[in-house]
C-alpha cells in the first residue's frame, strides 16, 4: 500500500511537471486567440467602412451610368446643348472612354462625368448649393501637308501654285510642311447652381472652357483662349443664356480639321458673346426646339475696313440676330433621333470711309441641318446654306465685300457618313464646299473651296483616343491656277 501511495505521489508530481509547460502554452494560445479576435474585429470594421464608401461612390456615379433617354446626336440641333468641340459627333453609340463633349469623339466634347479621379481626388466639388465639375483633355496634334495652305495649323484655303499669283497668296508647287502643336489641350469647369427665389425658381448653371489655340501663340508658349464662358437659367422647357457660346446657326461640324472645322470650306458658325433664349417643349414623340440669339457682330471676322478703330459690325449700331427652329424625334434606330432644323441670321456693317460710294452693308444666311441614324451605328448628317457677306459666320471663303462695294453671294454645305463597327473604332467620310458667286468675286479672289475627307478614331482604352484623318483640299482662284493639297492629321488625346 505504501508502495502504491508512493507511486501515485510520484505520478502526480510527474504529471504536474509535464503539464505545467502545456498549461503555459495554452495560456499563450488563448492570448494569441484574443489578439487575433481583436484584429479580426478591426478588419471587419474596416471592411464595413469600405463597403459604405463603395456604396457612396456608386450612388454618386449612378447618374452618369444610367442610360439616357433618346436625344439628338451631340452637336446637332434640338436638345443638343452645343457642347463644344467641336468633338464632330455622329448619331451613333459611342465608347465610354472619350468623354463628354459625353461619349462622343468630337473635338471640343468634355469627358464623361466622373465623380472621383483615382478614387481619391474629386472632380466634382460641392460648395454651398453649387456643384463644380472639372473636365478636360491633354492633346497633341501633328499635320503633314504636301502643298501650302494659308496656314498649316489654322487652314482655310490652299494657296495658288501659279507663278503669276501675288506673293501673299502664292506658293511653290508641292511645297510640303510638317507641324505639331498642343493648342487644343482643354480645361473646363461646369457649374450647377441653386434656384433664384425671386425669379420663378430658375435653375442656374454655367460653364467656363478654355484651350490654348490663340492667334498670339508661339508653339512652345501657347496662350490660353476662352472657348465658352456663360451663365444659364432654366425654367422647365425655357432657358436663357448670357455669355460666350456657339452660334445658333449651323449646329453641326465635320469629324476632321479640329482647329478650324472646315470653316470657309463649307461649314458655318463659330463662338461669340451673346444673349440667347431657348424654348424646347415636348411635341408628339419628340421635342421642338426654338432658339433665338442676339450677339456681337464682327466678333469673328474682326473687320475694320476703314481703320477707324472700331469693328464694322459695332459701327452699325446693331447686333447680329440668329434663329433656329428644329425638331428631334426617335426613328427606327433605338435610342437615336432624327434631328432636323432650319436657321438663318441677319447682321449689318458700317464704314466711315466709303467703298465704291457705299458705307452700309448687309449680311444674311438661310440654311438647314439634318441628322439621320440610318441603322445601328451608321449615321448621316448634312448642312446646306446660302447667303451674302458671310465672313463673320465663316462663309464665302472669307470674302464679304468686293471692290465695287457689293456684298458677295455664296452657297455651300457639307455631308458626312459615320460608322462605328466596333467599340474601339469610329470611322467616317465626307465632302465639303464653299462656292461664292464667280461674278461677285474680285480678280485673283477665291472662287471655290472644296474637299473630301476620311477619318478614323481608335479607342484603345484608359480614356485615350488616337485619330488619323486625311483631307484632299482644292481651292480654285479667279484668273489664277488652283491650289491642291493632301493633308494628313494625327491626334493623340487623353480625356479626364
Amino acid at each position: 500500500m505504501k508502495h502504491c501511495r508512493a507511486s501515485f505521489a510520484a505520478l502526480a508530481v510527474a504529471l504536474w511537471l509535464v503539464g505545467s509547460p502545456f498549461a503555459a502554452a495554452q495560456e499563450d494560445v488563448r492570448a494569441q486567440v484574443e489578439t487575433l479576435k481583436g484584429q479580426v474585429k478591426k478588419l471587419e470594421e474596416q471592411n464595413r467602412q469600405m463597403l459604405e464608401l463603395m456604396k457612396e461612390l456608386q450612388k454618386r456615379l449612378e447618374p452618369a451610368g444610367k442610360p439616357a433617354a433618346p436625344t439628338p446626336a451631340a452637336g446637332s440641333g434640338a436638345g443638343s446643348g452645343y457642347p463644344g468641340e467641336p468633338t464632330a459627333a455622329p448619331a451613333v453609340a459611342q465608347p465610354p472612354a472619350g468623354g463628354a463633349a459625353a461619349t462622343t469623339p468630337v473635338p471640343g466634347k468634355p469627358p464623361e462625368d466622373k465623380n472621383f479621379l483615382l478614387g481619391v481626388v474629386p472632380t466634382t466639388w460641392t460648395v454651398g448649393n453649387s456643384k463644380l465639375r472639372f473636365y478636360g483633355f491633354f492633346r497633341l496634334d501633328a499635320y503633314y501637308n504636301d502643298s501650302s495652305l494659308n496656314n498649316n495649323l489654322l487652314p482655310f484655303f490652299v494657296r495658288s501654285e501659279d507663278s503669276a499669283a501675288p506673293r501673299a497668296i502664292r506658293a511653290d508647287a508641292n511645297n510640303d510642311g510638317w507641324s505639331e502643336d498642343v493648342r487644343l489641350t482643354r480645361l473646363g469647369l461646369d457649374l450647377e447652381g441653386g434656384e433664384m427665389d425671386l425669379l420663378g425658381k430658375g435653375k442656374v448653371s454655367g460653364k467656363l472652357e478654355m484651350d490654348f489655340d490663340s492667334g498670339l501663340n508661339q508653339e512652345s508658349r501657347a496662350v490660353p483662349r476662352i472657348r465658352h464662358a456663360y451663365l444659364k437659367s432654366t425654367w422647365g422647357d425655357l432657358s436663357v443664356l448670357a455669355g460666350q457660346n456657339w452660334d445658333v446657326i449651323s449646329p453641326l461640324w465635320p469629324l476632321v480639321n479640329d482647329h478650324t472645322l472646315m470653316w470657309n470650306a463649307g461649314n458655318l458658325g463659330d463662338r461669340r458673346p451673346q444673349f440667347r433664349v431657348t424654348y424646347e417643349p415636348a411635341v408628339g414623340p419628340g421635342k421642338l426646339s426654338l432658339r433665338s440669339m442676339v450677339g456681337l457682330s464682327g466678333a469673328i471676322d474682326n473687320n475694320d475696313r476703314d481703320a477707324s478703330g472700331n469693328l464694322d459690325g459695332v459701327e452699325s449700331g446693331r447686333p447680329i440676330f440668329e434663329q433656329r427652329l428644329g425638331y428631334a424625334a426617335p426613328l427606327w434606330v433605338e435610342g437615336q433621333n432624327l434631328d432636323v432644323g432650319v436657321w438663318g441670321h441677319t447682321a449689318w456693317e458700317e464704314v466711315e470711309t466709303p467703298i465704291a460710294g457705299e458705307t452700309e452693308f448687309f449680311s444674311w444666311s438661310v440654311g438647314m441641318d439634318l441628322t439621320i441614324p440610318i441603322v445601328k451605328d451608321l449615321a448621316w448628317k448634312t448642312e446646306i446654306w446660302q447667303g451674302e457677306n458671310l465672313p463673320d459666320v465663316r462663309g464665302g471663303i472669307n470674302q464679304g465685300i468686293n471692290v465695287r462695294g457689293e456684298e458677295i453671294e455664296a452657297h455651300g454645305g457639307w455631308t458626312e457618313l459615320s460608322y462605328k463597327p466596333c467599340s474601339w473604332l469610329l470611322t467616317g467620310a465626307g465632302f465639303t464646299m464653299d462656292d461664292p458667286a464667280n461674278s461677285d468675286v474680285d480678280n485673283q479672289g477665291r472662287e471655290t473651296n472644296w474637299s473630301y475627307y476620311m477619318s478614323n478614331t481608335f479607342y484603345p482604352g484608359a480614356n485615350v483616343s488616337i485619330k488619323l484623318n486625311y483631307i484632299h483640299w482644292v481651292t480654285q482662284w479667279k484668273g489664277l491656277g488652283d491650289g491642291e493639297d493632301n493633308r494628313f492629321e494625327l491626334i493623340f488625346q487623353y480625356n479626364w
